[in-house]
């Protein structure tokens, strides 16, 4: 439908006003979506105005506007669709008294010296409080505020769990280790991950990993490997020159008994590490005093010290002791 055609029907009422509007409207090929688009507005609003509910729609000022850009954008001239509005408002109590109170608001002058001595205390603390509710809201929105629901919560579960063995075991690699003599302990990054022979031990794929093999009266075997694909290492451990077999009569040696097994690491008189592993039960070290020694269980250790024995080096909590 063309503007042209609305010409001599533009007597616009109360019965009228709101079918002309929606026919331009489909006459352009017009959704209320896309008028709302158009308008900043939202599509509620026009779907009222369309029907004729003026009373549900917001204060005078307000609606003349919308109806008054409605009409523009449909290709109608808005003046006389304003002027029914006006009318329409006139004669509903509803939205003579929200015209008046919007007159009233907008010309009455407020002198200077009318305006009365205020306590802002209040409208500061108010002002405050709006703030905070506004940002309550906010958190509210974006679910920060209290936990989401239990169906929403439970979906990143469900996709971590659902992960197939092959998708799981891409950022890991196998490592097996011999070592001679066998039984050492390996420990990656100073944790245990079995005894040699090891074969086929799941661990992280990662660059520049530490790599032990500890085992009692032999010096500890070091290494730093980039394990980014499946290894083998094969290892020939050195004894440790000052653990020797136990002599009762060599009372110049400091002799560790062990009852229990604990982790040791021994150093000598310049601090450097002499041993670190963790002897099993009935293992006996000694070595050339002085040294310092740390135990993981030093209740389960004893030392024989200058012909005397100290029955045990600490309690159950790990210990730094220094002999003799």
């Amino acid at each position: 439908m063309k503007e042209e055609s609305l010409v001599g029907r533009l007597n616009i009422t109360r019965d009228n006003l709101a079918p002309l509007l929606k026919e331009a409207r489909e006459a352009k090929g017009m959704s209320i979506a896309e008028v709302a688009e158009r308008l900043k507005v939202r599509p509620s609003l026009l779907e009222q105005i369309e029907a004729g509910k003026y009373e549900s729609l917001p204060e005078m000022i307000y609606t003349r506007s919308y109806i008054q850009k409605f009409a523009q954008v449909v290709g109608l001239a808005p003046e006389p669709f304003v002027a029914a509005y006006e009318r329409i408002a006139a004669n509903s109590p509803t939205l003579a008294r929200s015209a008046s109170r919007t007159v009233i608001e907008s010309t009455t002058v407020i002198k200077p010296e009318d305006i009365p001595r205020t306590n802002y205390l209040p409208y500061v603390l108010g002002f405050f409080g709006l703030i905070l509710i506004g940002v309550a809201a906010y958190f509210l929105s974006q679910g920060r505020l209290f936990p989401r629901s239990t169906s929403r919560s439970t979906t990143p579960t469900a996709v971590s769990t659902t992960l197939t063995p092959a998708t799981s075991q891409e950022s890991m690699v196998r490592l097996s280790v011999i070592s001679v003599p066998s039984g050492a302990t390996v420990q990656l990054e100073l944790r245990n991950i079995g005894t040699t022979p090891l074969k086929d031990a799941l661990v992280a794929k990662r660059e520049k990993r530490e790599l032990r093999l500890v085992k009692a009266g032999y010096k500890p075997f070091i290494t730093t490997r980039d394990l980014l694909t499946d290894s083998n290492l094969s290892v020939t451990l050195e004894p440790l020159p000052s653990s020797i077999a136990m002599n009762p009569n060599n009372s110049d040696k400091v002799q560790l008994i062990y009852r229990g097994s604990s982790w040791t690491r021994v150093r000598d008189a310049s601090g450097k590490i002499i041993y670190e592993g963790q002897p099993k039960p009935g293992d006996k070290l000694e070595f050339d005093p002085p040294i310092e020694v740390r135990l993981g269980a030093p209740s389960v250790v004893s030392a024989m010290v200058a012909g005397q024995t100290r029955e045990r080096l600490g309690g159950s909590s790990p210990v730094t002791v220094k002999l003799p």
